[in-house]
């Protein structure tokens, strides 16, 4: 199976002193949905910065859809991100002086796309989100499980080659993420988009089909999906809980 992520014995340090991350290696085969867990301080945000192109490795290679880009220059990797990666991040980060429908539309904007064609697909995506009665409102009339929604349909509107959700539901209700992820669920099924996602929560954690955990920088395990979510969530739960001790 293609791998979509390629990450070999990546190394990062500050200040040349403190190590965030030491020697890591995992892949994420294309259309896979996988989690990264761990303590505050374990590495996570680190390491998805490296993926993402928001930072650069110290050492080790990086490969999302066969682009080493790890050694990208700024503009390539902004470049590169503008094209093939989408962001759901935990505080939404939409434009407020934009309407829900400008929002979504930006990265495709971006790619130079023409109007009928961003509206079409503004359209069809915000009937299976049950959005499309909020189009033209502005974010602040939404609420925190809207917004989150329409973050997720700004993120893959241009069919990235890998989407990274940055804690995903930190900033909702447990209904809210619970939805959330059943829609991060089906967007990974029915879309076969490749999620790499950060989170502290083992029930965001236990719809993935692989989650990573890490401590002081290293991968120390990491569990294929093989129960239903609510055993998954418990081992899950279980296995964090050892981690962090």
């Amino acid at each position: 199976m293609t791998k979509i992520l390629r990450v070999n014995n990546v190394t990062k340090f500050y200040e040349k002193r403190y190590q965030a991350l030491a020697g890591i290696n995992f892949a994420v085969d294309f259309g896979e949905f996988v989690a990264i867990m761990g303590a505050s301080g374990s590495g996570k945000t680190t390491l998805l910065n490296m993926i993402s192109t928001l930072d650069t490795a110290s050492g080790g290679t990086i490969y999302v859809d066969e682009h080493e880009i790890s050694k990208l220059s700024d503009d390539e990797a902004a470049n590169f991100r503008k094209k093939k990666l989408g962001f759901v991040f935990q505080n939404y980060r939409l434009l407020k002086s934009l309407t829900v429908r400008q929002n979504i539309a930006v990265p495709m904007s971006l790619l130079g796309r023409n109007d009928q064609e961003i509206d079409q697909k503004i359209d069809k995506l915000a009937e299976y989100f049950r959005l499309s009665d909020q189009l033209d409102k502005y974010p602040v009339a939404l609420s925190g499980g809207q917004k989150q929604r329409v973050a997720i349909i700004r993120a893959i509107i241009k069919n990235p080659a890998l989407l990274f959700a940055d804690e995903p539901t930190g900033a909702l209700d447990s209904q809210a993420a619970k939805l959330i992820m059943e829609y991060l669920a089906k967007v990974n099924q029915k879309f076969n988009t490749s999620i790499l996602m950060v989170t502290h929560d083992s029930l965001a954690a236990s719809y993935a089909n692989k989650v990573i955990f890490l401590k002081d920088g290293k991968i120390v395990d990491q569990i294929v999906k093989k129960d239903s979510n609510d055993v998954f969530q418990q081992l899950l739960a279980q296995r964090l809980a050892e981690v962090e001790a």
